[in-house]
């Protein structure tokens, strides 16, 4: 018996050392932010949000599967954590930030750049702190500014990333915004939807596979995990169905010169579960991209 123990510790530690030496070069975006309205975006894709939450508020997330080699945009977008109650004013203590680093294999991270959001003399919103504000040679310099229409105010950078992998999307074709694509991407979605309502797990794994594939070699996982933790095979059994969409209320979303699309309804997904309530409880809400003349699940 203490043999066969032994045996299996030896195994799974040369599993661990096996897997240490597969462990990937991580971007890691940290958020920070108090008594502000704060958004994070890696080239588009919003990564945090935290709309009511006064905070203090800390958070990190693996923006790696985002990222492309060359040029990527960072950006906050940033409010009064009253503003969407009608009220502008800015706190004191106001504060919206993001850091980058790169952590390789077991190293400890090492920090490229940032943006920091606070408030000046005068209590209005100002990118001055964040690091090489006029940029060096892996940064951009740093550009803010009111967005119009909005209540939001912008503050984003270039940065310069070298070492990532190909990810599919990077390399996918321009998807132009016409009404035949916008039809043809409707129908992505409805065979979509199709497997769910038929909870037709293999199926969905299958149209996900690239992003599900692409986001555990990005995190290190093994097989099959980034699927399991979305826990989806007990949503299913929760659900009786999908909402059937009314495509009036869906935007298309178009990043990267056309390499990221989907159709978003203020952060909603067109597929969303529904319960035996016969009301929405969740929402998958992938990225597609134009390949071979395909529109494919990418992210």
């Amino acid at each position: 018996m203490v043999k066969k123990w032994l045996i299996l510790i030896t195994f799974l530690y040369g599993q661990l050392i096996i897997k240490a030496q597969e462990i990937p070069t991580e971007y890691i975006m940290s958020f920070n932010s108090e008594k502000s309205l704060c958004l994070a975006y890696v080239n588009g894709v919003r990564v945090f949000t935290n709309y009511y939450d006064k905070g203090p508020l800390s958070a990190g997330y693996n923006i790696s599967p985002y990222l492309e080699k060359g040029e990527n945009e960072i950006s906050i977008q940033t409010a009064s954590i009253t503003a969407l109650q009608g009220n502008s004013s800015f706190d004191p203590d106001f504060k919206c930030s993001v850091k980058i680093s790169k952590r390789t294999g077991l190293e400890k991270p090492v920090d490229l750049t940032n943006l920091i959001a606070r408030v000046d003399d005068q209590l209005q919103p100002t990118g001055h702190l964040s690091s090489d504000y006029r940029g060096n040679s892996g940064q951009g310099s740093v550009q803010e500014y009111k967005k119009e229409g909005t209540i939001l105010y912008e503050i984003k950078r270039e940065l310069n990333i070298t070492d990532i992998p190909e990810w599919v999307w990077t390399k996918a074709d321009h998807f132009e915004i016409t009404e035949e694509n916008k039809i043809k991407l409707q129908q992505a979605y409805k065979e979509l939807l199709d497997l769910f309502d038929s909870k037709n797990i293999a199926g969905i794994k299958k149209k996900s596979e690239i992003s599900f594939t692409e986001k555990e070699k990005a995190n290190g996982l093994i097989e099959g995990m980034w699927y399991n933790s979305l826990e989806l095979d007990q949503k299913l059994e929760e659900s009786i169905g999908t909402v059937i969409p009314d495509w009036k209320d869906y935007e298309l979303e178009v990043l990267r010169e056309g390499r990221l699309v989907r159709f978003n309804n203020r952060g909603f997904s067109p597929i969303r579960l529904k319960n035996k309530e016969n009301k929405s409880f969740w929402g998958y809400n992938p990225w597609f991209s134009l390949i071979d003349g395909e529109l494919v699940i990418t992210r």
